[in-house]
């Protein structure tokens, strides 16, 4: 009788716990939400980034704590979008030049528009985000951060001054619009992971790389190429969301504190690079006597920008004819760099 009397009391006691009969309660540690980023942390933006989070863990009491997961370590850069819509990862960051053809509108800026800097080109992109062109593709997400690493240059070992010289070399590239410049100068695209440049330099599997100046530094190409051709032409641009399931689940201060900060956020990370490029610069021509920055002259540039035309009358054709409002995009956009104070801010196009 006591084994029977201890049985139904301890079965009695599971239930009550299951069931919540002794209210009994557990501590529960704050929610991980997991960060994917595609590249290393020596990249400048990260210690942005993370501080940012920071504030947010610190906004929501607690109740959130970030984990990052840079360098690819969640997977191949090319799914991190993929992965943020399916909740694998909470939060994305992402280049969508990596997802060719889910970011129509927002293409414009992977195509050949002359960043003044990293800051002030971030500050134009929020800018054409709050007129709402991008709202059909980024439905899927909560837009946390937009903003670029900085206009691209050309990592080489074969020197650069003219347009011509840019035929027949095979280029690593990005994005569309860096396939289509390359095939209106007669060069060859090479699609990389930015994890493989510097070997493919090395080994000749490619000529140049198309990249920003931090690449010098970060991925070493000042130790594989001797010259830097400043086109400053193009951008990489950086898009960080959040799975919607996970920003709904967000405790409403850690929401609070993103809607009001973001967009500084957004420019903060963009002029870490601007900051840094002067260091990156001395380093590569620390590197060895042979080491020389070049770009083109005037005259060259014109002619590029005459090649560039078709590249742009295509854009704005292949989008209009899908319903898009691309000319009135591209118009804003140029005004308002224009505005600026910028002088021919978009290679191969006037409104």
């Amino acid at each position: 009788m006591k084994r029977a009397y201890l049985a139904v009391m301890g079965f009695s006691m599971m239930c009550g716990l299951i069931l919540g009969g002794f209210n009994v309660t557990y501590a529960k540690g704050p929610q991980i939400l997991q960060y994917e980023f595609w590249l290393p942390p020596k990249v400048p933006e990260y210690p942005t980034m993370q501080a940012f989070y920071k504030g947010l863990e610190k906004a929501a009491g607690g109740a959130v704590k970030v984990q990052f997961n840079p360098g690819g370590a969640m997977g191949k850069p090319g799914g991190t979008y993929q992965r943020t819509l399916q909740g694998v990862n909470n939060i994305g960051h992402f280049n969508p030049g990596f997802n060719t053809g889910v970011f129509p509108m927002w293409d414009i800026f992977n195509y050949p528009v002359r960043a003044p800097n990293s800051e002030e080109l971030a500050g134009f992109m929020i800018k054409m985000y709050e007129k709402g062109y991008f709202d059909k593709e980024f439905a899927q997400i909560k837009i946390t951060a937009l903003f670029n690493i900085g206009s691209y240059v050309l990592f080489s070992n074969k020197k650069v001054t003219t347009v011509e010289d840019l035929k027949g070399l095979k280029i690593r590239t990005i994005s569309e619009g860096w396939v289509e410049l390359c095939r209106v100068v007669g060069a060859v695209p090479v699609s990389l992971p930015t994890g493989e440049i510097f070997v493919a330099l090395q080994k000749g599997i490619v000529d140049a790389v198309a990249i920003v100046w931090d690449a010098s530094h970060v991925f070493k190409l000042n130790e594989v190429s001797k010259y830097v051709n400043e086109m400053y032409l193009m951008s990489g641009t950086h898009i960080e969301g959040w799975n919607k399931k996970s920003w709904e689940a967000l405790p409403k201060a850690g929401k609070d504190y993103i809607n009001a900060n973001w967009k500084r956020y957004s420019l903060d990370c963009a002029k870490r690079y601007d900051d840094l490029e002067p260091n990156f610069k001395k380093e590569f021509l620390a590197t060895g006597p042979d080491r020389e920055i070049t770009g083109f002259p005037p005259e060259e540039s014109e002619k590029l920008d005459k090649l560039i035309v078709p590249i742009w009358k295509k854009w704005i054709a292949d989008h209009e004819k899908k319903g898009m409002p691309a000319r009135e995009a591209l118009d804003d956009l140029y005004n308002m760099m224009i505005e600026a104070g910028h002088k021919n801010p978009i290679a191969g196009y006037t409104p």
